[in-house]
């Protein structure tokens, strides 16, 4: 990640990375064990 990641291309560049099916397997996991918890924000 770099000064241009935003949240508008963030999706994209995780899809592009090497190392997605390994973050998305550790964030499901930490979500699965209730370690983790996603709400949404409203601004």
């Amino acid at each position: 990640m770099d000064k241009e990641d935003t949240c508008y291309n963030i999706a994209y560049q995780m899809k592009t990375s090497r190392s997605s099916q390994a973050v998305i397997l550790a964030v499901a996991n930490l979500y699965l064990r209730q370690q983790i918890i996603f709400e949404r924000i409203n601004v």
